[in-house]
């Protein structure tokens, strides 16, 4: 028994020591140290993951709108501060002429943040022009749905007064009072405002909320040996809505064109990027004459968190993202292995050009994956296949591909 007890006594002496050692200062530093360690490891990991989800947009907004590179740096940035800011949200106003780069970057912005669920909700207010109307009439329906979507309002600056004021009164809340008394929370939500960039400006948007109806057409495979030749069967006697570049389009020409970057296709279009200097953006968002021009009231324009201008040549980004689209059906129809030609119609080319700020290119990509390529499958292999649109027939929420002007199934006609 005296041994154990003074094993025991040992024992408790250890345990004393120990724990005082425990006590002394340079041992309190080290566990300190410790914690600050584990902390700052999970500081670095938010911080990287916030690098690349920085990268991520800059790199899906390069490929949307090329053209505009210049000012996408800018825009992650304030889209950035936007988001991390809870209580304010992301309220974002968009000047300039560039329609395809206001509307691909709502598109962009949903895709990136709003995940699988989220809506897109586009409002037009040239449609509500001259009438009288609340923010909760235009919106209720839409907003009483769910908290995660993009609110894309285009030419905010055609509302009326009254609209104008209630918005403001809404994003100041930051809530919405639905007709049925339903709350809706917006800080997860995204608000775009874009202005038209002329008040006699055309309207070009009849239509816009229609599926474009296409249709691949199989043929003999051409014989001219010539390839750059154009082909003599490209429509030219329909009607031009507007000149959209080079719309009777061989995309072996273009093939062609990629690898031979200084030479100008046959038609003189030229599809390269070397005309950024024709789009001119700028950052408007600490200019001090950024509101002298617009007709929207001083409660609204205090709630932005961010405005930019985007303007650009016409041409320079028809032209981009026309060959881009193109460029992207031609590499599915080589990977089909067809054998001939894939031939784009005047009218094919110029919807595609007219409805590009309706969809992103990673919609258009997986467009191209599962309906044309599908189709491809359906039409005679060996020889030339021409696509040619057809007009516009039924709603994007019934008929369009991801709710989008593409069509869900493109007719097939066969040798």
């Amino acid at each position: 028994m005296g041994k154990w007890q003074e094993a025991d006594e040992t024992r408790q002496r250890v345990s004393e020591a120990s724990l005082n050692s425990l006590r002394k200062p340079g041992n309190q530093i080290t566990l300190s140290l410790g914690s600050a360690l584990a902390s700052d490891s999970a500081t670095s990991l938010e911080q990287k993951e916030v690098v690349a989800d920085r990268l991520e947009l800059t790199q899906t907004l390069q490929e949307n709108m090329p053209w505009q590179s210049g000012i996408i740096p800018s825009i992650v940035e304030a889209v950035n501060d936007g988001r991390s800011c809870e209580k304010k949200g992301l309220r974002v106003l968009l000047q300039g002429s560039d329609r395809i780069a206001k509307r691909r970057l709502a598109r962009v912005l949903l895709e990136h943040f709003g995940g699988s669920k989220s809506r897109l909700i586009h409002i037009k207010m040239r449609k509500w022009a001259g009438k009288t109307c609340s923010c909760r009439e235009i919106l209720d329906d839409a907003l009483e749905k769910g908290s995660k979507f993009v609110v894309f309002m285009e030419d905010i600056d055609r509302a009326d007064d009254n609209f104008m004021t209630s918005l403001a009164g809404v994003l100041k809340v930051g809530a919405f009072e639905s007709s049925s008394g339903k709350e809706v929370c917006l800080t997860d939500a995204i608000f775009i405002m874009t202005t038209s960039s002329s008040v006699n400006s055309e309207d070009i948007d009849e239509g816009c909320d229609d599926v474009i109806e296409m249709k691949l057409q199989a043929e003999e495979r051409s014989t001219n040996g010539d390839p750059k030749r154009k082909p003599e069967t490209v429509l030219q006697n329909k009607p031009k809505r507007r000149r959209t570049g080079d719309c009777g389009l061989d995309l072996n020409m273009i093939a062609q064109e990629e690898e031979e970057e200084e030479e100008e296709d046959e038609d003189g279009v030229d599809y390269s990027d070397g005309k950024e200097d024709d789009a001119v953006p700028s950052d408007l968002t600490n200019e001090a004459d950024c509101g002298n021009d617009l007709r929207l009231p001083p409660e609204l324009l205090e709630l932005i968190t961010a405005r930019f201008t985007l303007d650009a040549d016409p041409e320079t980004s028809s032209s981009l993202v026309l060959h881009n689209l193109i460029s992207k059906l031609r590499r599915a129809f080589d990977e089909v292995g067809s054998g001939g030609q894939l031939l784009v119609d005047e009218t094919a080319a110029e919807e595609l050009t007219a409805a590009a700020g309706a969809f992103s290119e990673g919609c258009f990509e997986r467009w191209v994956r599962e309906v044309f390529r599908a189709c491809l499958q359906t039409v005679d292999k060996g020889g030339d296949v021409r696509m040619s649109a057809e007009g516009r027939k039924g709603n994007v929420g019934d008929f369009g591909f991801m709710g989008s002007v593409l069509p869900k199934r493109i007719g097939a006609v066969k040798l």
